[in-house]
């Protein structure tokens, strides 16, 4: 992984590419959003689902370590049955 992201780095570097924090694109987008009239209504909260072929406890495992919160419930599908769908 590490590899992957001093490559990408230099990738930028080499490219002439400058990084903008989260902490600044984040309000300028949210204000962008809300001049076009595109912004949640009051109350209104997104929401999440998990799906995993795997098995749904190793799965909350390591998701819960990765994104640092709780996914609630996880439901486990066949592949066979995502490749219907596809």
């Amino acid at each position: 992984m590490y590899v992957l992201v001093i490559a990408l780095l230099m990738s930028a570097i080499l490219l002439g590419l400058a990084a903008t924090p989260p902490s600044v694109v984040g309000p300028r987008f949210a204000e962008t959003l809300a001049r076009k009239g595109i912004e949640n209504g009051e109350g209104r909260e997104g929401a999440y689902r998990f799906l995993t072929t795997g098995e749904p406890s190793l799965f909350r495992e390591l998701g819960e370590r990765f994104l640092q919160l709780p996914l609630g419930e996880i439901e486990q599908v066949a592949v066979a049955d995502l490749e219907a769908v596809a």
